[in-house]
């Protein structure tokens, strides 16, 4: 990962300032602390339902508890609206 970046970062003259983690790996405990101390940069747990208005009937916990893996799906279903 680390020389991804540095690649990306000499090839297109751009740093990169923070790594959001998504899926069932970025649950692992201790997993943003071992990315953030290796790459020395700012590492979040990626929650992309974190700005969406939920209905009333939705269980808001669940979706809040599983958002890190709700990543794809999610970004397919706003792709129908695109």
């Amino acid at each position: 990962v680390r020389f991804s970046f540095d690649y990306f970062t000499t090839e297109h003259n751009m740093p990169i300032g923070k790594l959001f983690l998504s899926g069932s790996c970025a649950l692992f405990a201790g997993i943003v602390e071992v990315f953030s101390k290796n790459l020395d940069m700012t590492i979040e747990r990626w929650n992309p339902v974190q700005n969406f208005k939920l209905g009333p009937d939705v269980n808001t916990e669940e979706i809040y508890k599983n958002a890190g893996q709700l990543a794809v799906a999610l970004g397919l279903a706003l792709a129908e609206y695109d």
